[in-house]
């Protein structure tokens, strides 16, 4: 590289010495003749060395020296002056010019060339090792990392700049000692670190520790602080060198960061949500201890609570119900405008001009806000920054509280997301009112008060009727709509206290806590039924909503929800078949019955799968020939524990349970099967009729089903009828008329069964696709009514519906003719076929073949016409008579036995020569005589007998509890004789009986 020297001397001669040289070993040389020019050359070449002589006029070399070394660019030059031989006097004074080193005359060219390359070699090492210095001192204050050493026996410390910026020693009059640096270190770090420093200076152990600073205005800082000793060749201690950087960034960090984690921790606790704003407004005053952290809650255009650990409570409490405004303090306008907001002085700044006096009042002298934004974009509220000093925010403390407001609005979020999910958990989501779950928990402890004070109370259960319908006609909409404005008239009519509950569809539960008298239950379900009983106007509905009450007490009635819901449940459906709109008490007699129709509905599940279910089959009759007309299929259910269920105690559960439709379904091919076996035994074709359950016609694709079973039994069509009720068709009359036409377009015959008993039977009859009616029996009964008026009235409805089917050409069938005198006006009225005892009870299919076998036909004892009916099934049998042993044979000998429900069947008329056969010895034990219903018999009355598909009251002359006894003449059993009408077609009688040997 190309080294410069400047070579300043007056003689001439002495410069071209120096020049020649110097110039062999490739410096180039600059020449000056005195110390000015020699400055001018400094600052135009800036040269790497100047040689200087001592001896120039007008300004020497010492003070030629001075002015180089004033001059920055001559600062670090390396200076030789060249003095006198035995100038030792030049030679101090060369040094304290500031000379690098000297030479004296006369000069050697070796000399000079080696004492140039010399100082030029150690000048460059100096230029190096200050330049690292200089690095090495950018480095630490970019690092605010300072260093330091002293002697372990001294007591000076030798810092860097750093060092002292750290620990603000600005000062430096003082010298630096442990006593004015333990000032500094916060109080709870000093015990640590002189133990520390104790083993640093006796055994040499290093050691790394943060501190703590204390003296500065905004707070702590915090410092990393690492030592080291250096040791002699013993392992004394002689020096100690260390680290002290400034690390109050990364501590706040991870202070920050430790202070989240701790609310995220709260906020998934679902701990309350005033603690955790609190614990928000601390974690941010850790972050900015000069300042006095604030969250605001707005609602409703307005400041609503303010949540500060550091602010006066009288300035939060007079913000608090201000409304946001651009000039209401900087929270109101951060809230108002949606964005960060700073007022560096309240004295002066517009967001406090309506705020001000406040401000003032309480040394609030600036202050900082942003808005607490939810998810959606919702303002919370703000998070505030307040200084007693006029303080302007910086972009870091903006971004800090940012980050605050975040977790803020997360905790907020959070909050009131638990907050409704607790209330969606406790109450119906349709209608508001408490749910089920709510209801219970209440409830239990509304008992445990009842039964510490002994008072009682009610639990009311409200099941709107036929609401169903409603949903079917109107939609589920309109529904939904309709039970909202049902709970709100609920709402009206209970007291503070009570309770009210939805269960869940059209359910709802009242509980009346601490009644004085069972009467303030009545009054509160008769305002329930009263608040219903006016029209609701819901988009296409219009009209009054009625429903069913059952009332269960507590402690009465159970002490328990479970209890008193299922009691009350049990009144409510005894209130809703009663015909509803009206309420019930909870007796224990309805428990019982809701037992045994549970077991029957239990039973009914299996019967179908053991084979229990048979049809039995009651004749119609051309009433003038008394010709067959058709069969109708009614079943019957042999039950393996019980014996004979009559249809009406099992047919409504299995609607209810919808049990009917695969027992429909059974019936249907059963009756199908059984007409294609008497065809292929030979016996004439006769059509069959099916009673079909409205279940089973609106619920299932019914004339699949027929389908189905013409199809797997071979059964032509024709032979098949099916009757359906008006219930089933009233439901839905488009549908309905529908699936009857697909019924008649297989080939089968529709009968419109119980015509009459509908409420709009003729409106819609000519509409429908049908073969034939069925009268009702009601009014063929009423034909023998006493009251002239009634029998008037159902002899006018007869004939007008005789006259109705001849006009539409419909079969009319007369069903429940139990008299020859009825048999004979239903002719009179123009009825042609005819059903009922007087023909027929319903027949097991064995007994059915007598009907079809010309030979078993007998003649009428009233009329020169051959009647159908045969003889041998005019009397009473046992069962047992048709097998070929006898219960006695049947049975093992034992002190008691009992045979349960031996059954018999009855024709309605007058009918002669009744005998009863001992079950335990099989023989003709009673005979009971003449047998007439409502009239005197030689032997016993029938005085009093419920029926309920005949709505008559019978009486047994000398029996108690409905049951006769009488002893067996051959072998002294003593037996029980019950009579009972287990259907609309059907007596029958139960008998056990004892013997003792």
């Amino acid at each position: 590289m190309d080294r410069k020297v400047l070579v300043v001397d007056d003689d001439r001669s002495a410069r071209l010495i120096l020049k020649k040289a110097l110039a062999t070993t490739g410096f180039t040389v600059i020449e000056a003749e005195n110390g000015h020019t020699a400055i001018n050359i400094l600052e135009k070449h800036q040269p790497d060395l100047v040689l200087l002589d001592v001896n120039m006029p007008g300004m020497d070399g010492f003070d030629t020296c001075r002015r180089i070394r004033d001059n920055p660019k001559g600062a670090t030059v390396p200076v030789m002056i060249i003095t006198s031989t035995d100038a030792s006097d030049d030679i101090r004074k060369a040094y304290d010019a500031g000379a690098t080193d000297f030479m004296s005359k006369p000069i050697s060219s070796l000399i000079v060339r080696e004492r140039v390359n010399y100082i030029l070699r150690a000048n460059d090492t100096t230029r190096q090792l200050y330049q690292s210095q200089e690095v090495l001192a950018k480095a630490q204050a970019l690092a605010r990392m300072g260093s330091f050493s002293y002697d372990p026996h001294g007591s000076d410390i030798h810092v860097s700049e750093t060092f002292r910026t750290i620990f603000r020693l600005s000062d430096r009059s003082h010298a630096i000692t442990w006593d004015l640096l333990w000032q500094k270190i916060h109080s709870g770090d000093r015990t640590t670190l002189k133990h520390k420093l104790k083993k640093l200076h006796t055994a040499g152990i290093n050691f790394l520790q943060d501190i703590r600073l204390v003296g500065f205005d905004q707070g702590d800082r915090y410092a990393m602080l690492q030592m080291d000793a250096e040791t002699d060749s013993g392992g004394n201690v002689v020096r100690i060198i260390g680290i002290v950087q400034d690390i109050t960034e990364r501590k706040l960090s991870e202070l920050l960061e430790s202070d989240k984690n701790q609310i995220m921790q709260r906020i998934a606790s679902k701990e309350p949500l005033t603690k955790i704003l609190h614990e928000i407004t601390k974690l941010l005053e850790r972050q900015r201890p000069h300042g006095m952290a604030a969250i605001c809650h707005v609602d409703k255009g307005r400041i609503q609570t303010i949540y500060s650990p550091s602010l006066p409570a009288e300035f939060c409490q007079s913000l608090e119900g201000i409304v946001l405004s651009a000039k209401n303090g900087s929270c109101a306008a951060a809230a108002y405008l949606g964005q960060p907001v700073v007022a560096e002085s309240t004295a002066t700044s517009t967001f406090w001009e309506m705020s001000r006096e406040v401000a003032l009042a309480h040394e609030v002298a600036s202050s900082a806000s942003v808005p607490i934004i939810s998810a959606t974009g919702q303002v919370l509220g703000t998070v505030a920054l307040m200084h007693r000093n006029s303080y302007k925010a910086t972009h870091a403390d903006l971004e800090l509280m940012e980050n605050v407001a975040n977790l803020a609005a997360l905790a907020s979020e959070q909050f009131h997301l638990s907050e409704q999910l607790y209330y969606q958990a406790r109450h119906d989501h349709l209608t508001g009112l408490a749910n089920r779950a709510t209801l219970s928990d209440w409830l239990s402890q509304a008992l445990k008060q009842s039964a510490r004070n002994k008072t009682f109370g009610a639990y009311l259960l409200i099941d709107l009727d036929n609401f169903k319908n409603i949903n079917d006609s109107h939609g589920h909409h309109t529904g939904d709509r309709l039970l909202k404005e049902v709970a709100k008239r609920l709402q009206q009519c209970v007291r503070e206290g009570d309770v009210l509950s939805r269960m869940g569809g059209d359910e709802f539960v009242v509980v009346l806590p601490n009644l004085k008298q069972k009467e303030d239950a009545v009054r509160a379900a008769a305002r329930i039924l009263e608040s219903l009983n006016s029209n609701f106007i819901i988009e296409s509905y219009k009209g009054f909503v009625e429903a069913s009450i059952g009332i269960s007490f507590f402690p009465e009635n159970g002490m328990d929800g479970d209890a008193l819901h299922k009691n009350a449940d049990i009144a409510m459906y005894t209130a809703k078949n009663q015909g509803g709109n009206r309420f019930q008490f909870f007796d224990m007699k309805m428990h019982e019955e809701v037992i045994e129709r549970l077991q029957i509905e239990n039973d009914l599940r299996k019967a179908l799968e053991r084979n229990e279910f048979e049809l039995h089959y009651q004749p119609q009759l051309d009433l003038t020939s008394q010709k067959l007309f058709a069969m109708e299929a009614l079943i019957r259910w042999n039950h393996p524990e019980q014996g004979q269920i009559a249809p009406c105690c099992f047919i409504p559960i299995a609607e209810e349970s919808r049990l009917i439709i695969p027992i429909g379904r059974w019936v249907l091919r059963e009756a199908c099967r059984q007409n294609m076996e008497w065809q292929s035994k030979g016996f004439p074709p006769v059509r069959v009729a099916v009673n079909v359950s409205a279940i089973q016609f609106t619920e299932t694709d019914f004339a699949e089903s027929v389908r189905e079973a013409l199809e797997e039994t071979g059964l032509d069509p024709q032979w098949l009828e099916v009757e359906i009720t008006e219930t089933a068709i009233v439901k839905d009359l488009e549908k309905a008329c529908m699936d009857l036409q697909k019924i008649k377009n297989l080939g089968v015959t529709t009968t419109l069964d119980d015509f009459g008993s509908g409420h709009s039977s003729i409106t819609y009859l000519d509409q429908m696709p049908l073969d034939g009616l069925k009268v009702d029996r009601h009014f063929i009964e009423s034909m023998n009514a006493i009251d002239t008026s009634d029998k008037s009235k159902s002899n006018s409805f007869i004939k007008a519906f005789a006259s109705l089917a001849w006009d539409l050409q419909l079969t009319l069938v007369a069903e429940g003719i139990e008299t020859r005198d009825q048999k004979k006006s239903l002719q009179t009225l123009g009825y042609t076929i005819g059903q009922g005892f007087l023909f027929s009870a319903p027949l097991p299919a064995i007994d059915v073949i007598m009907f079809l076998d010309p030979s078993n036909q007998v003649q009428d004892d009233e009329a020169d016409t051959a009647s159908i009916v045969p003889k041998k099934l005019k009397f009473f049998t046992n069962e047992e008579e048709r097998q070929a042993t006898t219960i006695k044979d049947k049975i093992s000998d034992s002190d008691s036995k009992t045979i349960p429900k031996q059954k018999g069947y009855h024709m309605a008329d007058k009918i002669s020569e009744n005998i009863i056969y001992c079950p335990n010895c099989g023989g003709k034990s009673f005979k009971a005589g003449s047998f007439i219903f409502g009239s005197d018999s030689p032997t016993f009355e029938i005085k009093e007998f419920a029926s309920e598909a005949l709505e008559r009251h019978y009486r047994v002359k000398g029996a108690k509890d409905g049951v006769w006894n009488y002893i067996c003449d051959n072998c002294g059993a003593q037996m029980n004789f019950r009579m009972r009408i287990s259907s609309k077609e059907q007596l029958m009688f139960d008998s056990s009986y004892e013997t003792s040997e």
